[in-house]
């Protein structure tokens, strides 16, 4: 939990009470490595609609579904760390080749770790606990979990540790252009939220004004 956004409402307090005893016994790995180019300003930082930056905001949602939490920094990593200080329980690693693009990234967060995982990118912002546990309780083994919406996979990715020695010998920059079809389980979503990403400024003012 992040100490400084502890008193954030009486439905949150409730969720995060209950949260506490339901935790999903996986790790949720969360990629902050890049320089947010298509952006133009450093992601992490930028405040969501109640203020909280948009990495402290993924990074608390994840504490809440998730036993484990890892942060895996890059660009500007001490200014990460300091975005973190108030946050307790969760670990924050340092990948140097973050220049290499996310799979870097989620190969060096998982070097650490020998349980299920999720991955979750820190820019969005309409992920919630609910999504960790839909995902899951329709996640079927050995295969790569992820939701879909209007044919377009998304976020939360859902992985058993199966699939951990594969991922770290992968190659590239992305892991979704790392699987074949058939090894993902594809779970229809009714709405954008597991597509909605910050992916460029326009973007961002949408999502604060509307």
């Amino acid at each position: 939990m992040c100490i400084i956004y502890a008193m954030e409402s009486e439905k949150s307090n409730e969720e995060m009470l209950f949260t506490k005893k339901n935790k999903i016994e996986a790790a949720c790995i969360i990629p902050a490595g890049g320089i947010s180019s298509r952006m133009g300003q450093w992601k992490a930082e930028l405040p969501d609609k109640e203020g909280i930056p948009l990495l402290l905001k993924t990074v608390l949602t994840a504490t809440k579904a998730c036993h484990r939490v890892i942060v895996i920094g890059g660009y500007r990593f001490t200014a990460l760390k300091d975005l973190l200080h108030s946050c307790q329980d969760i670990e924050i690693l340092e990948n140097k080749n973050y220049h290499k693009g996310m799979l870097s990234t989620i190969q060096t967060g998982l070097s650490i770790i020998e349980e299920d995982f999720f991955i979750l990118p820190l820019d969005m912002p309409l992920i919630g606990v609910s999504h960790f546990h839909r995902i899951t309780a329709h996640h079927v083994a050995g295969k790569i979990s992820r939701p879909i919406y209007s044919g377009i996979p998304g976020h939360p990715v859902y992985i058993d540790q199966s699939w951990k020695e594969r991922i770290l010998k992968m190659k590239g920059e992305t892991l979704g252009r790392s699987l074949d079809m058939k090894d993902q389980n594809l779970i229809p979503w009714t709405d954008e939220s597991v597509i909605f990403d910050l992916d460029s400024y326009k973007v961002y003012e949408s999502y604060l004004n509307h």
